[in-house]
């Protein structure tokens, strides 16, 4: 897969360069969009619909032999390599002040390879155990899917659609919501353990598979960060501003906690 946007023409003008760059990026997610979602062993048009991902808990997927690295080599590798080439030329002519621009960015197509292989990581469990007998461990994986499913598809809305009741402060949200989740599954996976609902081996896998779903889930929506960043810097400055740091979503996950007890 050929970049679409990336040419030695637009590194003359820099600006112009990390638009361009942003635009390739946005085009590697679309790729991996379709990646990650056959990945969950879901297709594309159902995430991006209004379907309701929480009937997913109950629904045990359909069986594919869906090869995630071999996809990855044919549509993102190469496109990839690319966009972090085309970062490095650009870092040589790029005004000091525009840099964490282009490190967001970088960083943003980093995480999109990342959630990929996360996804890849997990793949085989997850095929395993969202057709095993036991209702249990076969509700935590669809959750897992679920989850996911919900990212990708509040990420493509900000970055690719740009839907207008999507924005930075919801990504906050959604992370919050995430660490939420991990949590409440820590706490179902301590009763199943209890109460012998899922053996040792299903408990081990879910641990290990929760830790690649939700390093894939924050790894795409600071994808989500990166991609709809306004292109004007005083924009840029005015929406990051308004972000929740990682201090203040700790707080309102404790503040939560305390609430609830």
């Amino acid at each position: 897969m050929r970049p679409r946007y990336l040419n030695d023409a637009a590194l003359e003008i820099p600006d112009a360069a990390l638009v361009a760059l942003r635009k390739e990026i946005v085009h590697l997610f679309e790729r991996a969009f379709g990646v990650i979602a056959h990945g969950l062993d879901l297709h594309r048009e159902t995430i991006l619909s209004n379907y309701e991902l929480e009937q997913m808990i109950d629904a045990p997927p359909r069986k594919g032999d869906y090869d995630i690295e071999a996809h990855y080599e044919r549509k993102l590798k190469l496109l990839y390599s690319e966009i972090i080439a085309f970062a490095s030329q650009l870092r040589t002519a790029l005004p000091e002040q525009r840099a964490d621009d282009l490190y967001e960015l970088r960083n943003a197509a980093r995480g999109i390879i990342e959630a990929v292989k996360e996804v890849k990581h997990m793949r085989h469990n997850l095929v395993r155990y969202t057709n095993h007998a036991n209702p249990d461990i076969r509700a935590e994986y669809n959750r897992i899917r679920a989850m996911l499913a919900y990212v990708l598809r509040q990420v493509y809305r900000l970055s690719v659609q740009r839907a207008e009741d999507v924005t930075l402060l919801s990504l906050d949200h959604i992370r919050i919501e995430i660490q939420e989740m991990s949590k409440a599954l820590d706490d179902r996976l301590e009763g199943l353990i209890r109460t012998h609902r899922i053996t040792a081996d299903m408990a081990t896998s879910l641990m290990n598979d929760s830790n690649y779903a939700f390093s894939a889930a924050n790894a795409l929506l600071n994808t989500g960060y990166a991609l709809y960043a306004p292109e004007k810097p005083g924009q840029r400055e005015a929406e990051r501003a308004i972000r929740l740091d990682r201090e203040e979503i700790d707080q309102v996950l404790a503040d939560e906690e305390d609430a609830s007890e």
